[in-house]
């Protein structure tokens, strides 16, 4: 099940999926936000993270986390 979320304090070290305007989607824990960018520690694969993603919130076409 998907929820889809939005920017907030609440959402901070939490990993969600993002699916930008072309369908490439990313995973991460969201470490820091703004208006305009994104920061968060890849996670490509389970339990495994690789470096950092910035991306531009005006290239999100969705933001989800799983819930299970």
């Amino acid at each position: 099940m998907k929820n889809i979320i939005s920017l907030n304090d609440s959402n901070l070290i939490k990993l969600v999926t993002v699916v930008m305007e072309d369908g490439y989607r990313v995973s991460g824990f969201v470490l820091d936000y703004s208006e305009n960018w994104v920061l968060l520690h890849y996670n490509p694969v389970d339990y495994v993270l690789d470096g950092f993603v910035i991306i531009r919130t005006e290239s999100i076409k969705e933001m989800y986390r799983t819930q299970e």
